[in-house]
């Protein structure tokens, strides 16, 4: 929080202090000591407790709350809340084209969506979004016009809260610390495709299929008994391009993956992986011995 803002919530709370002095010393002067400290008490806590909320800081569990976010207090983030555009989509409706002009950017609520760059004809998903994470922060990359260097695209029912640039960057101006947040998340993203990239390049077909069950697990995994379960079920065709192999390759690596007892196969598409550690050390040989 800056001194600025600070000021702003310890100034009044100076001037409740001052008056609920001068209320005491009225309600001595007529109603006497004792009943005095209970009037005073009882208008004391809920004014105090109204004032302090605002410095409560925002608990990341609430809808639409990225973790750049979580330093926020409750009133500055109900302040950023209110420049959001809601905006839901239904499972394959694109959200924004590779291309686009860079309008803003958008705080995913609810649901997965794909992000990817179409390559010779071949579509490629870079990343996989989920509630929580910011979608589009290539728009800040300038304050001038920036395109989208890829679409992307809802792999479920979506629901995101779309942030216009010009007045996002305001709020930034007034919020600095967010900025920090915002730059170790590029420095992430950037540090993902770079692995994934590595992957694509040096990574044999199983590895680069079994990458990608552990990101899919990670994002949209359940615990059970039996071990991890893919809650999102892709078809057969999706889980080939996310590992960039053809769908032929895809169901040799499952095949084989299944028979080592690493993952579960099951009707209508779902996938749940029984031995985590083993095929993450799958997924890590290729570039681990480069």
């Amino acid at each position: 929080m800056t001194l600025s803002r600070l000021a702003k919530t310890l100034i009044p709370l100076t001037v409740l202090a001052i008056f609920l002095g001068l209320f005491r010393i009225a309600t001595v002067h007529y109603l006497g000591s004792a009943t005095a400290w209970k009037i005073t008490l009882l208008v004391l806590v809920p004014l105090f407790a109204l004032q302090l909320g605002s410095l409560r800081r925002v608990s990341c569990s609430e809808e639409c709350c990225p973790q750049v976010f979580s330093g926020l207090s409750e009133a500055e983030f109900n302040e950023l809340m209110k420049l959001k555009i809601p905006v839901r989509y239904e499972q394959g409706d694109l959200i924004f084209q590779e291309g686009e002009f860079a309008s803003g950017i958008y705080i995913i609520c609810r649901g997965m969506v794909r992000v990817g760059k179409y390559y010779r004809g071949k579509r490629l998903t870079l990343e996989l979004l989920q509630a929580g994470d910011l979608l589009g922060i290539e728009a800040l990359a300038s304050e001038g016009a920036a395109t989208r260097p890829g679409y992307a695209q809802a792999v479920e029912g979506t629901k995101v809260a779309f942030l216009e640039k010009g007045a996002f960057l305001d709020y930034l101006r007034e919020h600095p610390a967010i900025t920090a947040g915002l730059y170790q998340k590029s420095l992430e993203k950037v540090i993902c495709l770079q692995r994934k990239l590595v992957q694509s390049a040096l990574g044999s077909a199983d590895e680069r299929v079994a990458g990608v069950l552990l990101e899919l697990g990670q994002s949209c995994g359940t615990e059970t008994r039996a071990g991890v379960s893919i809650n999102v079920q892709f078809s057969r065709a999706e889980l080939a391009e996310l590992a960039g192999v053809s769908l032929e390759t895809l169901i040799r690596s499952l095949s084989k993956l299944k028979q080592e007892g690493l993952i579960k196969l099951h009707d209508h598409k779902g996938i749940t992986i029984l031995d985590h550690d083993r095929l993450e050390r799958m997924a890590v040989a290729g570039l681990s011995s480069t």
